[in-house]
C-alpha cells in the first residue's frame, strides 16, 4: 500500500500555472496551487510505492530542499509543512493525485503577484549548500527580525569562522554604507 503525502506550502508569489508535475532527486511531484483564499497550496508525491520506494522522510527532505533552491532563485518568502494524506494503491499515479488535505496559509497574504518560476534553481551539491539555503529560506520567511538576524548568521558561519564572519559584515558595511539601515541603540 502506497501512501500520497500532501505538503502544504506558502509562496509569497504565484507561479505562472496552477499545475506543475516535475522530478527533483529522484522524487516526483505534483504541485498544485489552490487559488485559495483560505487554504495554502500543495505538493504531492507517493511514498512507499513498490515502483519508487520512496521513504516519507526521503520525500519530505527532497521537498524541503526543493522548496529553499525555489525560494533563493526567485526570492520567495516560503513555509511548508506535511499534512498527512490518504492510502493508495501501488498503481495510483500523480495524474490521479488530487489535494486531500488542507491548512491554513502560514504567510500573509501579499496580493496574486505572478511573477515566480520553478524551472531555474540552484543545483545543491553538498551538504552545506543545503543547509546554507534551508537557513536561507527560513530566514527570509521569518517576520521576526532577530530570529532572521540569527538565522543568516548562521549561514556565515558554515563556511567562515566568527571572526571572519564578523570582518566580512564590516567589509560590506564599510563598502555599501547606504544600502543597510541601522538604528542608533538609545539608553532606556
Amino acid at each position: 500500500m502506497a501512501y500520497l503525502m500532501n505538503i502544504a506550502f506558502d509562496f509569497s508569489k504565484r507561479l505562472h500555472r496552477d499545475i506543475w508535475y516535475f522530478e527533483y532527486k529522484g522524487v516526483r511531484f505534483k504541485l498544485i496551487q489552490n487559488n485559495s483564499p483560505q487554504y495554502a497550496d500543495v505538493l504531492l508525491t507517493i511514498a512507499h510505492s513498490q515502483k519508487t520506494k520512496i521513504s516519507e522522510e526521503q520525500a519530505y527532505q527532497t521537498a524541503a530542499e526543493f522548496f529553499s533552491a525555489v525560494s533563493w532563485a526567485n526570492s520567495l518568502k516560503v513555509k511548508l509543512g506535511g499534512v498527512g494524506g490518504p492510502g493508495v494503491s501501488d498503481n495510483y499515479t500523480l495524474r490521479k493525485a488530487r489535494c486531500t488535505s488542507f491548512t491554513f496559509h502560514q504567510l500573509p497574504f501579499s496580493g496574486m503577484i505572478l511573477d515566480s518560476d520553478i524551472s531555474l534553481i540552484p543545483k545543491i551539491e553538498t551538504e552545506q549548500q543545503r543547509i546554507a539555503l534551508s537557513l536561507f529560506r527560513d530566514a527570509y520567511s521569518t517576520s521576526e527580525e532577530f530570529l532572521a538576524f540569527l538565522l543568516y548568521w548562521q549561514i556565515l558561519e558554515i563556511t567562515f569562522t566568527t571572526q571572519e564572519a564578523q570582518e566580512w559584515i564590516n567589509n560590506i558595511l564599510q563598502k555599501y554604507p547606504n544600502k543597510f539601515r541601522l538604528e542608533p541603540l538609545t539608553p532606556n
